[in-house]
Parts: structure tokens; sequence; C-alpha cells
């Protein structure tokens, strides 16, 4: 039993031999014991990450505030748009 007790603490590294003892006595198979499962973690790509951002200071805003700055973003991006041109 202390044996269990000082891997399931962390404090020991078992053996292939006592990984072998352990799956025996549970009636698993040695691979049941290694085998980890997570879960998927979505990455946010850097775009998402920028867009959160701006939300979170839009969120403490007032109305006429977001619509101003909607306005004007728009305003620059099309201007972008328009007088961009791209290196040949």
């Amino acid at each position: 039993m202390e044996t269990i007790s000082r891997i399931e603490r962390g404090v020991s590294i078992p053996s292939l031999k006592t990984l072998e003892k352990i799956s025996r006595a549970l009636h698993v198979h040695i691979k049941e014991l290694l085998d980890f499962e997570y879960p998927a973690i979505k990455k946010s790509s850097i775009k998402e990450k920028e867009n959160e951002k701006l939300f979170a200071f839009l969120r403490t805003r007032k109305p006429a505030d977001i619509r101003m700055c909607y306005r004007i973003l728009k305003d620059i991006f099309d201007q972008i748009e328009k007088n961009y041109q791209p290196k040949k």
C-alpha cells in the first residue's frame, strides 16, 4: 500500500515491473495505466484575441461612443483599401 500511496502523491515513479504488478492486480492492460486522455484545448488565434480585447474595451463605452468608433474605423479602413497600392 505504501508504494501505491507514494506513486499517487508523486513522491515515487514506479518501475515497469511495478506497473506490471499493478495492472495485473487491477485486471487491466498496462497500456491503460499509461494512456492519458486530455481534453482538446482550443487555441485562440491572434485575431480572436485582439477582437476580444477590443470587445472588452467597447463594453465599457456608451452606445454613442461605439457608433462613433465604428464610423471612424470604417472610414480609416475604407481609405486604406482605396489608397493602398501593393508593391510589385
